[in-house]
């Protein structure tokens, strides 16, 4: 939900003495005459507005009808979004009747072409309806994202509901029928080429019913389309406006037939009613096209009309937004990084702590193979022949005259051998001295010290005798 790209959109209409409000899905019409300075029609306006939201209006578009607005198609020597805008607050004074202080503007870039040119819709509304708008709105608490254009709204309805092509070529007029008034737009695909509002609504045939009534009244409705044709002809006399389909929606699925054969008779092509209301299975005066043409593909719609300072707190309060949801997108990753690392690291730890209880069962049993393993190597060390003490003193053994006793042997790190005993004379020491010389493992032997001592009626040598092991 934090990344969500396309919320859902309430979109709501409340002009003349109708509330209109549609979401995607669903709709709601009721006939309302709304006094803004009584509070219990505001307290009931309100009551059937979040009735139909349930206290979630996701994001608020409000829909201003065509009859509200001023129109002008422009063509402006700019391709560049921002540069179409400063050319627009100047042509807005110069083509409206208006100061500059008392409407509000916006636009649609219809296209461009090879030589980089714009044609522009501009819609220019006074600034105090604009107001009221707002003030009712806020009197109920919706403050809407977006103030749109039911000229644009109602041509998206027709192009999401594919009853017209988008393919730039073909030409269709399209009549909506509200209560109060009668929108007229002429278009190829998504190019607005004309468009006119006329007080010619629904409500004049429901108040009377009557065939005759019915008669003027689709008679009055062809009049005031032959005059909106005849004047875009005057428009656009160097271009193809033969229009290929008129298609008509609002209030007036009752008296269709009546309608489409006058106008098939005067324009001599087809006609096709297009029943919005449908979705809403509400059988009154009004259209449900305009509404329904933003709720259900709103990321079309491009036109704004709030006022400025609103467009900018508007854009402050979205980049404030995006920020929000930018260092909440980087606090979750670095809460990830750290669980994720905490994690990792806790898991280590508690392994480690596994295998040192591990360790500390298995240690009496190491401590016993250690000691086995040291007695093992001393004896390695010590068995046979060679440089090892038990070798040395087989070879002494061996070379050493007999009578000649050893009592004590010793060998240093540095190779020295000491050798001391008895014997029972000098000539044997003598010649256990010749014979380390003459050994292949001894050299440098050489008698330190002898001393003669009587043991009991008997004589003995004691002796120490040093030489060096070869390597």
């Amino acid at each position: 939900m934090l990344f969500k790209k396309n919320p859902e959109i309430a979109v709501i209409d409340f002009s003349n003495n109708w509330l209109k409000l549609a979401l995607p899905d669903k709709t709601y019409v009721a006939q309302f005459n709304l006094d803004i300075n009584n509070k219990a029609s505001r307290r009931e306006f309100a009551r059937l507005v979040w009735g139909f939201l349930k206290s979630n209006p996701k994001t608020v578009y409000s829909c201003l009808p065509r009859q509200f607005v001023t129109v002008r198609f422009l063509r402006l020597p700019s391709v560049n979004e921002s540069e179409i805008e400063k050319m627009l607050e100047f042509e807005a004074i110069k083509q409206l009747p208006f100061s500059g202080q008392d409407i509000v503007t916006g636009h649609i870039t219809l296209s461009a072409d090879e030589k980089g040119y714009s044609r522009v819709m501009l819609a220019a509304a006074q600034k105090d309806v604009i107001e009221k708008h707002q003030q009712i709105l806020k009197a109920i608490g919706i403050a809407p994202d977006k103030l749109c254009l039911s000229t644009e709204a109602v041509l998206n309805f027709f192009l999401f509901t594919s009853r017209i092509n988008q393919d730039q070529k073909t030409l269709y007029l399209l009549v909506d029928v509200d209560s109060a008034s009668t929108e007229l737009i002429i278009s190829r695909g998504r190019d607005i080429l004309f468009t006119r509002s006329f007080s010619h609504g629904a409500i004049a045939l429901y108040d009377s019913g009557a065939l005759t009534r019915v008669r003027q009244w689709a008679d009055t409705l062809k009049e005031h389309i032959k005059l909106s044709y005849v004047a875009f002809k005057k428009e656009y006399t160097a271009t193809d406006v033969k229009v290929a389909k008129i298609v008509v929606t609002g209030g007036v699925s009752k008296f269709f037939s009546q309608i489409d054969n006058n106008l098939s008779k005067e324009f001599g092509v087809s006609v096709e009613f297009l029943d919005a209301r449908q979705q809403a299975s509400h059988d009154k005066p009004v259209s449900l096209t305009a509404v329904l043409g933003v709720a259900l593909s709103a990321d079309k719609i491009k036109m704004n009309l709030l006022p400025q300072e609103i467009k900018l707190a508007t854009e402050r309060k979205k980049e404030k937004s995006e920020i929000f949801k930018f260092y909440s997108l980087v606090f979750a990753i670095l809460c990830c990084i750290i669980i994720v690392i905490g994690g990792r690291f806790l898991c280590k730890q508690l392994y480690i702590n596994h295998l040192g209880r591990q360790l500390a069962q298995l240690k009496p049993y190491a401590q016993k193979a250690a000691a086995l393993s040291d007695k093992i190597k001393i004896i390695r060390r010590q068995s046979g022949e060679g440089d090892t003490a038990l070798g040395m003193l087989a070879e002494l053994y061996a070379i050493i005259p007999n009578g000649l006793k050893i009592s004590n042997f010793s060998l240093n790190d540095d190779g020295s051998i000491v050798l001391r005993g008895n014997c029972d004379s000098m000539a044997l020491i003598f010649s256990a001295v010749s014979a380390l010389e003459a050994s292949e493992n001894f050299k440098n032997a050489k008698l330190v010290s002898a001393n003669k001592r009587r043991i009991a009626q008997a004589e003995t040598v004691d002796f120490n005798i040093n030489c060096i092991l070869k390597h």
